[in-house]
């Protein structure tokens, strides 16, 4: 058997040198690894494609494969060193443009992280780029998804469709095609995005199970302790992985010592590495997913008996979590190089530099700026504070998915008529066709038109059942505690997750046939200005859109006979790029295929990130705003979380329409699309506060009465929140809540109002007067019921539940709140309060006034 130490001495002998004692430390570490690895079967030869035979094989085949990593290493530092060189270059190049164009050095810096539709730039950020890879990544998943099987709101999953997919996944054939094509799915795509992390300064070894996720609580693991951890852990691995060197079995001893450092890795964070006195930073993002993986479970039932004790999320947020992982950490590699934080401090120091330089009188003002700015890095990275306090944090996490489960159950009409109207000024100033946009999202919104969806899906549209339906209303919320499904469960039965996604799902379709179609006829330079918002927006240049010429259109029916798809994009030939000058004629096929996934990153994330636009989804700039810098669990954080809830929407949608209006070239465009825009708000508003009357048993409004049209403003803008209530004390927002929620948020909001109450009924009871203290009481313990807010049940649940109740509470209640409704809004009630059934139908007279 060859031994370590005589491999070393070969090591020295072909490097030319005597290694340093930390430099045989490694070779020996290495060398060990990748014997373990062979041993066990995780790794095979490259040539032979077979486990080495013998221990002699084994060690002299680690060896090899030891000094190749070493030599390897080299080279990846250096070609790392090019790349990052290369990813400066770029990046400084837009910053100068975009100091042409008179943006700020900071600011600059800014849009190179987070995308800005405000026209004054034409930049690919690094928010479009990380979309357009994690759409690219999903569509492949399909499949995978299909495989989980439609499970019941989120609330119930299949055991038995997880185990099949999980033994797929380990290799076994269990002979249901769903489970097969599932895993195979997930292997190809994990496999891919590993290759492509790799080709961009990365340094994941292919290891069999490598893409096999694990996932582990650091808080259920530490609170379990050492003993009780690997008392759960120890039945049910699998002996099989683990080997010496030699290849024979590892003894029990040797195991649990192994075992025994992985649970002081995850129950203190790698806090057990730490070398005092030595650096810690974030370390270079390329070495991420290097470490060697020390649990391997020996079937499904131990994976899933795992996670039942020490997770904290279900499989599809798992897989989830993965994918979008490795598409952050691609698109950072591909956008600031293999040390991302390196190059973004080069980047924010020189813009610092030059800013205070040459304004040392607003230093204040900069200071300022940058620390928004480090926010954002910090928030796009990941690199979030640990949780201070799990107790703090989850109570503060339960109430604020009780808010979203119990008082956005109606906000289906919110989306339903007020996203109509910047999804149709986002495609006018794209200049889709009106028409077949339409009928793009007529014809989606139609449950039964299953085969079209699935078919988009795998164009990287209408993929939103992906992922938490929540992500929309907070940054947090939908995780898979019993409120967090509950709140997800709301969302799915409200339908307002579904209509979002069909939108979206018409507007890339009608885009991408109009894209198609431009490309078909047109040259770059016969694109006229203003003419595709899309293009001067998010950084596509006049490469990318001859690449993008090279593509084959496909016909997908009903009027979209020239889609450009990201699959045709992909299908590219590599001479066609040759013939059009794309690549050298020299070029290997690894190049064309860089070129051909660039073109598709940048058509992808342009198309998705004009469509969170046309149907708004808060952004990086937003939700680093309001969530940068807070550290979960602790108090005063959990407060300023819960202030900005359900703040969110309503700051993005004020911004992308003054940004949208601002980048119309004239002023005349600025002001005309702003005050369209404002026209139609108010019309969607006037239909949302009728709508919301018919739906809680009241007349429709009387719209002769100018307070219904500044409601109706309020509500279709961005100020909706307080259309309801604000010629009335008593009324509520369209999530059921007050002023002081409104302003506080509804968590802070609630505290606020049952403070307040108290001091109400207290001084009312001093004067004698009725307090009708139980009634309120109830009515806002209402809005932490989840369900009870669903916009089609819930004139019923009101009237036959609570309605009931608070007049069984506070005899006189219903009279009153029937009586201030007609004597405010003007309207009567059409299924009385308190009443089991109506005794007549709506009066749809009473909205023409008197």
């Amino acid at each position: 058997m060859a031994s370590p130490f005589r491999c070393i001495a070969a090591i020295n002998k072909a490097a030319g040198r005597k290694l340093s004692d930390e430099e045989a430390q490694e070779v020996l570490e290495r060398i060990q690894q990748r014997a373990r690895e062979y041993a066990s079967g995780k790794r095979r030869t490259p040539e032979q494609n077979r486990d080495p035979s013998s221990p002699e094989e084994i060690i002299d085949e680690a060896a090899r494969q030891a000094a190749e990593d070493i030599a390897s290493e080299a080279a990846r530092q250096e070609r790392n060193v090019l790349l990052r060189v290369n990813a400066y270059g770029n990046r400084k190049r837009e910053l100068d443009a975009m100091e042409g164009a008179g943006v700020g050095p900071v600011d600059g810096v800014r849009r190179l992280l987070a995308t800005d539709p405000d026209g004054r730039t034409n930049q690919f950020s690094l928010e479009a780029r990380a979309l357009g890879v994690s759409h690219l990544l999903r569509s492949k998943l399909t499949q995978t998804w299909d495989a989980l099987g439609n499970d019941f709101l989120g609330l119930v999953q299949s055991p038995e469709k997880i185990k099949l997919l999980i033994r797929e996944m380990k290799g076994e054939d269990t002979g249901n095609a769903l489970a097969r094509d599932g895993a195979r799915a997930w292997a190809k795509t994990a496999e891919e995005a590993r290759q492509w992390f790799n080709e961009k300064g990365g340094d994941i070894g292919h290891l069999d199970d490598w893409a096999f996720p694990q996932h582990h609580s650091q808080e259920l693991v530490a609170r379990a302790g050492l003993e009780r951890w690997l008392a759960d852990v120890i039945p049910a691995i699998d002996y099989e992985r683990y080997v010496d060197i030699a290849g024979r079995p590892m003894t029990d001893e040797a195991i649990r010592d192994l075992l025994t450092e992985a649970w002081w890795s995850i129950a203190t964070n790698g806090a057990n590495k730490i070398e005092p006195g030595q650096y810690r930073g974030h370390g270079a993002r390329a070495n991420r997913h290097r470490n060697e993986r020390q649990i391997h479970f020996k079937d499904e039932d131990a994976v899933l008996g795992y996670w039942a004790k020490y997770g904290e999320k279900t499989l599809p947020e798992i897989l989830f979590g993965h994918i979008e992982t490795m598409a952050k950490d691609i698109a950072f590699l591909e956008h600031f190089g293999p040390d991302p934080n390196g190059t973004f401090r080069i980047l924010r120091d020189a813009a610092e530099k030059r800013a205070k330089l040459d304004n040392p009188l607003e230093i204040g003002r900069i200071d300022k700026e940058l620390t928004q700015l480090d926010n954002l890095y910090e928030y796009a990275s990941g690199n979030m504070k640990p949780v201070a306090n799990r107790t703090v944090s989850g109570v503060f996490d339960a109430l604020r998915n009780l808010n979203v489960a119990g008082k956005l159950g109606s906000a289906f009409w919110a989306s339903f008529y007020g996203d109509k109207v910047l999804f149709d000024a986002v495609a006018r100033i794209n200049k889709l066709p009106t028409f077949q946009n339409w009928y793009n999202e007529i014809r989606l919104l139609n449950p039964a038109n299953v085969r079209e969806r699935n078919l988009l899906r795998q164009q990287s549209l209408m993929l939103d059942h992906m992922r938490s339906t929540l992500h929309r209303f907070g940054e947090d919320l939908g995780r898979s505690s019993w409120t967090g499904k509950a709140a997800n469960a709301v969302m799915r039965l409200s339908g307002m997750n579904a209509i979002n996604d069909w939108r979206r799902g018409a507007f890339g379709l009608t885009m991408m046939d109009a894209l198609g179609r431009h490309t078909r006829s047109k040259s770059w330079a016969e694109i006229g200005e203003q003419d595709i918002h899309l293009l001067d927006t998010f950084g596509v240049s006049e490469k990318d859109w001859n690449i993008w010429k090279l593509a084959e259109v496909e016909d997908f029916g009903h009027g979209n006979s020239q889609m450009l798809t990201p699959e045709a994009i992909a299908r590219i030939p590599d001479e066609a790029l040759r013939k059009a000058g794309m690549i050298s004629d020299t070029a290997d096929a690894r190049v064309a295929q860089d070129v051909r996934r660039e073109a598709v990153v940048k058509y992808l994330g342009a198309l998705h990130s004009e469509s969170h636009i046309a149907i708004i989804e808060p952004g990086w700039n937003e939700r680093a705003m309001m969530m940068g810098g807070l550290q979960p669990g602790r108090v005063r954080d959990e407060l300023m979380r819960s202030f900005w809830q359900f703040k969110s929407f309503p700051i993005t949608q004020f911004s992308r329409i003054l940004d949208l209006g601002l980048s119309r070239p004239t002023t005349g465009g600025k002001v005309q699309f702003l005050g369209q825009v404002v026209i139609l708000q108010t019309i969607a508003g006037a239909m949302m506060l009728q709508t919301q009357s018919l739906l809680s048993g009241q007349d429709p409004r009387p719209m002769d009465d100018w307070r219904f049209w500044v409601a109706a403003a309020l509500k279709g803008g961005t100020l909706g929140i307080y259309g309801d209530f604000l010629f009335s004390s008593d009324a509520t927002t369209r999530y059921g809540s007050g002023p002081l929620e409104a302003v506080a948020g509804p968590t802070i909001g609630s505290a606020a109002t049952a403070v307040t109450t108290a001091v109400q009924a207290g001084n009312a009871l001093s004067e004698g007067k009725d307090t009708h203290l139980a009634a309120k009481v109830l009515r806002q313990a209402k809005g932490f019921i989840p369900a009870q807010n669903l916009w089609y049940t819930r004139a019923a649940t009101n009237h036959i539940i609570f309605q009931n109740a608070q007049e069984a509470l506070s005899p006189g209640y219903l009279a009153t709140m029937r009586s201030r409704s007609v004597k405010e809004y003007g309207q009567d009630w059409w299924w009385e309060p308190g009443e089991l059934l109506p005794d007549r139908p709506p009066d749809l007279s009473n909205a023409a006034g008197k």
